[in-house]
């Protein structure tokens, strides 16, 4: 483990008394495609993400990225929400679902 890994993953962990709520009825796949293109998304006020010049980190976890994805989720991490109709790629894609189903995101 790098330092750099080592305080990403520091940083971004979420202290412990906070914990994520799933959603209750989540939705699909398909639905939360057309969701994001329709409302866009938002990170959970709870959420911690931070980028470095080689990686991504979210709640005390590390997730290697290709570039395009990298770029979009920079933004999510710079503006705390992602706008409707923003071209993602499918790997992006299916990382948000998975924080979605998570409780990462709003």
């Amino acid at each position: 483990m790098t330092v750099e890994d080592f305080l990403g993953r520091y940083l971004s962990e979420p202290k412990s008394h906070v914990f994520f709520d799933p959603p209750e009825q989540p939705m699909t796949q398909r639905q939360f495609h057309k969701h994001l293109q329709e409302n866009g998304i938002a990170l959970n006020l709870k959420s911690r993400m931070l980028i470095t010049d080689n990686a991504l980190f979210i709640n005390g976890e590390a997730y290697p990225v290709n570039k395009p994805a990298f770029i979009i989720l920079a933004k999510l991490a710079d503006n705390y929400m992602l706008p409707a109709a923003m071209p993602i790629d499918k790997e992006t894609e299916a990382l948000l679902y998975q924080w979605y189903l998570s409780g990462y995101l709003d």
